[in-house]
């Protein structure tokens, strides 16, 4: 192996289960040398036939939770050079929206009530 080769490397962070059972959102990261970084999306996986597609396309998406219902995705996303923040993608369509602003983050995979109606999430202070 040569020190090119990083680029090539990806590596797979937390996975979410939907609640149907049918699919799955795995967070996917890869170096990017030039920025000494490691940028992830979301990639959606097919547990039938085990296709995968890409999910979403921030600069650092992570620690994806589906709600008890199926409605909702929260995750981690964290935009180039800021802190990641509490984000939700309604799955019946829309843009992920941006739920936090915390100065400095917030950490740790987000948990839904069993209603599906909050969410707890950990935030650095």
């Amino acid at each position: 192996m040569r020190p090119e080769h990083l680029s090539l490397f990806r590596m797979p962070g937390r996975a979410a289960v939907h609640p149907d059972g049918s699919w799955a959102v795995v967070s996917i990261a890869r170096p990017d040398t030039e920025e000494d970084a490691y940028p992830a999306t979301l990639w959606r996986v097919d547990l039938t036939d085990g296709a995968t597609t890409p999910f979403s396309h921030g600069w650092r998406d992570t620690q994806p939770e589906f709600s008890p219902d199926g409605r909702w995705l929260a995750y981690l996303r964290q935009a180039k050079g800021e802190k990641p923040q509490l984000a939700l993608l309604d799955l019946a369509g829309g843009e992920p929206q941006v739920l936090t602003s915390h100065p400095l983050g917030v950490s740790g995979a987000p948990v839904f009530s069993p209603d599906s109606t909050r969410i707890a999430y950990t935030a650095r202070v």
